[in-house]
């Protein structure tokens, strides 16, 4: 009887199984038709020799003396990612270690907050103004309202004392009743370099020019003006 062998078969459990024509290989071909197991076939596209594989190491045991997590490698998945960020499977650093310092040690802390950044500290401060009862009509707050003396329609202070929680309407409300921003601010639409940046156009600067002098680009430069009636030169 020929021997199966012979022809790159061998006997399994219940039929004949052939394997990879590869010689010491005893991998399954990738398919029916193929001759090459899948780890062969790759070599074989990539231009390489057919040389041996790797042997499977499915089932076996992490590297790591006492951790008998499955490996796909030389450790096992845990162990590989320490080994990856720290050099070393046995380093462990413990969550807290690893995260981000939070508050004054944070490397983007700032020390004079903007207006909008504030806001984002008053809520970590004071958590969220909606756990609170509004301080007017007693429903629920959505907001926390600037009450200190500062005016302006950004107007704010850093200190967390003067901030209460108010719904929205009552925080309208209160916003219309205390500051006369609105009715004093002119009816336009700018920023503080605006009036200078007017004269500038007016005197036969570009938009390129005045934004390089006020640190903006010179579309930014170009709408602020149409939006503030600008008559504006015809482009070249």
């Amino acid at each position: 009887m020929e021997d199966p062998s012979a022809n790159g078969l061998r006997l399994g459990s219940d039929d004949m199984r052939r394997t990879c024509v590869v010689d010491c290989c005893d991998r399954t071909p990738r398919s029916s038709r193929a001759e090459l197991c899948e780890g062969h076939y790759y070599q074989q596209r990539r231009g390489r020799p057919l040389t041996p594989l790797r042997p499977h190491i499915e089932g076996t045991t992490c590297a790591i003396d006492g951790c008998e997590k499955t490996r796909r490698g030389k450790f096992c998945s845990m162990h590989e990612a320490r080994l990856k960020r720290h050099g070393d499977p046995s380093t462990v650093i413990t969550p807290s270690e690893r995260a981000m310092p939070s508050g004054p040690d944070h490397p983007n802390w700032i020390d004079e907050p903007d207006y909008f950044v504030w806001h984002q500290r008053l809520r970590k401060i004071k958590g969220s103004a909606s756990i609170h009862r509004c301080a007017r009509c007693d429903g629920p707050a959505q907001h926390w309202a600037y009450v200190g003396d500062a005016q302006g329609p950004l107007a704010y202070e850093t200190n967390p004392d003067a901030y209460a929680p108010m719904c929205h309407p009552c925080h309208k409300a209160f916003d219309t009743e205390r500051r006369d921003w609105k009715v004093q601010q002119p009816a336009r639409r700018g920023a503080d370099w605006l009036d200078r940046g007017i004269e500038m156009y007016e005197s036969g600067r570009s938009c390129a020019q005045i934004g390089a002098e006020v640190g903006r680009n010179s579309t930014s430069v170009w709408r602020l003006l149409v939006k503030n009636g600008v008559k504006m030169r015809p482009r070249r």
